[in-house]
């Protein structure tokens, strides 16, 4: 029986694949084991999970998370050598602790076996290079950029403006932005975005994981600076975009300003 200790455990790897397949079902290297290692169905391969013990001695490496995520990521590897396959061709994977408080600890070796598509990367110097006033900055001008984008779309001012095209162009512009911040901050946008499941993981037990956070600041980054940055996008808006838009008939009666004047002209 395995002891109640931290013990990380990578459920699931599905994994996408050009091969042609071969083999349906691969089973596991143990025999005693009741379920197969590996299945794959079409061009896709499913893994089964895997505990954090050494292949070599079959112990665990007790109240050391660090290395049993390192025991599982090198047992993965192996078999991924085996069947040609490579830690990039992974297009899901679920991980289950026995404690949540060791996230950290678990990521930080999760994460060494994974190509990064950031630009900075996640390591120590990363953090360095992506300083808490640029994780500001870049949360503030993305959601100034989409708030412009979201009142020139839907402006009434604006007749030319395909209607039925707006949804498809706002999720065009969500989609270009988050491009450009998300290797830098994951691109909130949208302080109920990040705040709403950041304080649902601290109340089923994740504390400071999720508040403030491994790196603390999430209130500044995640919901102040969205919030500076749309009031800005807003603004420049109305000062450099709509003040030269051709008036509606709306706001000409609307601005004019005394009852009387309205009621002369008629």
């Amino acid at each position: 029986m395995i002891p109640r200790t931290t013990i990380p455990l990578v459920a699931l790897f599905l994994l996408a694949c050009q091969q042609p397949p071969t083999r349906e079902t691969l089973h596991s290297q143990l025999p005693e084991r009741p379920y197969s290692g590996v299945v794959r169905a079409g061009h896709t391969y499913y893994f089964a999970g895997r505990v954090g013990v050494s292949d070599s001695t079959r112990a665990l490496t007790e109240d050391r998370t660090a290395a049993e995520v390192r025991n599982i990521m090198e047992s993965y590897r192996a078999l991924f050598d085996e069947l040609g396959l490579e830690f990039g061709d992974v297009v899901q994977g679920n991980v289950f602790l026995a404690d949540v408080t060791d996230y950290a600890e678990m990521n930080a070796v999760y994460g060494e076996y994974f190509p990064n598509p950031a630009i900075f990367g996640t390591d120590a110097e990363a953090f360095r290079q992506v300083s808490h006033l640029t994780a500001m900055l870049a949360e503030a001008v993305g959601t100034a950029f989409l708030a412009c984008f979201v009142f020139a779309l839907t402006e009434p001012r604006n007749p030319e403006a395909p209607r039925f095209m707006v949804p498809l162009f706002i999720g065009l512009a969500v989609s270009i932005i988050i491009s450009i911040v998300a290797p830098l901050t994951q691109a909130a946008l949208n302080p109920a975005r990040d705040f709403g499941p950041r304080l649902v993981a601290y109340l089923f037990g994740w504390g400071s994981i999720a508040i403030p956070g491994p790196r603390g600041g999430f209130f500044t980054v995640y919901v102040l600076a969205p919030i500076v940055g749309g009031l800005f996008g807003a603004g420049i808006y109305q000062a450099v975009v709509r003040r030269y838009l051709p008036r509606a008939m709306g706001d000409e009666l609307t601005e004019v300003g005394r009852p009387e004047e309205v009621s002369a002209s008629v």
